[in-house]
């Protein structure tokens, strides 16, 4: 069998543009990213607390490999998700004493590097307090995808949550875990739900200058010292006439680290750096945001083989049972 050197693989698919085809475009990938372009309006309508949530539900196109296996891989495909923004300073939930004593099979990532696949049952509760699940709202969500997945006739003895582990966490999370169905292909992932930290509002503000913050009212304002540039402006006047205005503008704008690494240059002109006291009443907070990512077609996929049932009373007919309703099947 001969081997072939690697190559690139463009993961995205490519569409053309226009009648003459000189403009390439991409087709989304996940629908997640609808979420952070709105973020602002989204916001808004919150009247500018959190935390906050919004969802949606639409096509996503990958440039799959290896298309197979009826929907689990597919380049077109039906994507619904949840995007929760949170204070990285806050990640508690409101409601998690609710989903606190649910059980979970979890597959965390120390057992999958000592090399096993055993489960152990845990309470989300105790996941979250242990460490293995990083927080409480992350903990929230995992525990609200089991129950969706049960109430929809998932076997929960075929559903177990694997955490991913380093070498293939996506470079934007701080954790993940998927819930995973047990099926003739073995174990699929079904439910995706990560920790993306603050990657796509950060991204987003340093390619379009807008930030994407939300700013909070202190208790109790903060004082600090930071570095500022103070001017000699009668020899400023002098050397820079009209510009001096314009120059004054300039070194305001600057960051700190910036003034740190010229400050040995402004000292031998007309411009000095030192630290002052700053008062501040308001904070900049950059979210965070947890997700959680439905791709519609593997549940369909999988609900006729792990959710059918044979009645006791026939054994020429079974049936799909989901939660309290049957539908025969011949």
């Amino acid at each position: 069998m001969r081997r072939r050197l690697p190559f690139f693989f463009p993961i995205l698919l490519i569409d053309l543009i226009g009648g003459r085809f000189l403009c390439s475009s991409y087709l989304r990938p996940e629908t997640a990213q609808g979420h952070f372009l709105n973020f602002s309006r989204l916001l808004e309508f919150n009247n500018g607390r959190v935390p906050f949530a919004s969802a949606q539900i639409g096509r996503s196109f990958r440039n799959e490999i290896s298309p197979r296996a009826g929907l689990l891989r597919v380049r077109e495909f039906t994507m619904a998700e949840i995007e929760h923004f949170v204070d990285p300073e806050d990640k508690s939930h409101e409601r998690f004493d609710e989903i606190r004593d649910v059980v979970l099979d979890l597959l965390d990532r120390n057992v999958q590097a000592s090399g096993s696949t055993q489960v152990r049952k845990m309470s989300v509760g105790d996941a979250v307090a242990s460490g293995i699940i990083a927080n409480e709202t992350l903990g929230y969500f995992v525990a609200r995808i089991h129950q969706f997945l049960v109430n929809i006739g998932i076997n929960p003895a075929r559903l177990r949550f694997r955490q991913h582990m380093a070498n293939e966490m996506a470079h934007y999370a701080a954790d993940c875990w998927d819930a995973e169905i047990q099926n003739s292909y073995g174990w699929t992932e079904c439910v995706g739900c990560a920790d993306r930290a603050a990657y796509d509002l950060t991204v987003h503000s340093k390619k379009t200058g807008h930030p994407l913050v939300v700013r909070q009212a202190l208790k109790e304002p903060i004082i600090t010292e930071r570095l500022v540039a103070e001017f000699n402006k009668k020899v400023l006047g002098k050397t820079f006439g009209k510009d001096a205005g314009v120059i004054q503008n300039v070194f305001a704008e600057l960051s700190e680290q910036r003034l740190l690494e010229i400050q040995g240059e402004l000292a031998q002109g007309c411009v000095l750096s030192k630290r002052t006291p700053h008062c501040s009443h308001l904070r900049d907070a950059g979210l965070r945001s947890t997700v959680v990512t439905i791709p519609d077609g593997r549940e369909l996929t999988l609900m006729p083989e792990v959710v059918t049932i044979e009645r006791k009373t026939s054994k020429q007919s079974s049936a799909l049972s989901s939660s309290d309703i049957e539908w025969a099947v011949y």
